[in-house]
């Protein structure tokens, strides 16, 4: 798997499945305030009613969803096997990458466990093959790397772009910003 941060914002994201899987991958993308996202589930629980509002569709995707909307990601949880692979047959004829909640062999891409604090994150993934692994090494940095390192990233992303502003690149942006880190002691 190659570790890459996709903007949400660059097309549609599909979530399919009416139970906890598809709320907790919807609540995902509405953490990263994803602009175009469209539920599909046909009996979704009440909580997944709720937060999908007007994104809810209330049927399974068919061809001409993925044809017209040109999904970039989807999502699929919830299902029978036979309609994860459908909808993965679907999603990839569309030009889309699909993650099937725990069937691994279906993935085009897995959701590391994640730590976030402001603009910055730390991602820890087994190529899907151990996630509460990944989600045990995600809690054992989040006690190294508390609350603060929000403020910390945004006062280094200021540092960084007036950096920029006066021209420093390359060696020396990355020098200056790692004496900011050193000087202020952040690491020790």
């Amino acid at each position: 798997m190659i570790p890459l941060m996709i903007s949400p914002r660059a097309a549609p994201i599909f979530v399919i499945g009416e139970g906890q899987g598809a709320l907790q991958r919807l609540r995902l993308v509405d953490e990263y305030d994803a602009p175009d996202v469209f539920v599909f589930a046909p009996s979704p629980c009440a909580e997944l009613t709720q937060i999908a509002g007007s994104r809810l569709c209330a049927h399974w995707p068919h061809r001409n969803d993925f044809a017209d909307r040109k999904p970039r990601l989807v999502f699929v949880a919830d299902t029978t096997d036979d309609a994860a692979k459908a909808f993965s047959v679907l999603a990839r004829d569309a030009g889309a990458l699909v993650n099937v909640h725990d069937r691994t062999p279906l993935c085009d891409f897995h959701v590391p466990a994640r730590l976030r604090r402001g603009v910055l994150q730390i991602a820890v993934a087994t190529d899907g093959k151990v996630p509460a692994l990944s989600r045990m090494i995600r809690d054992r940095i989040a006690a190294l790397i508390g609350p603060q390192w929000g403020d910390h990233a945004k006062t280094l992303g200021e540092t960084r772009a007036r950096l920029l502003a006066q021209g420093v690149r390359g060696g020396d942006l990355s020098r200056q910003v790692a004496d900011v880190v050193r000087n202020e002691g952040w690491l020790s």
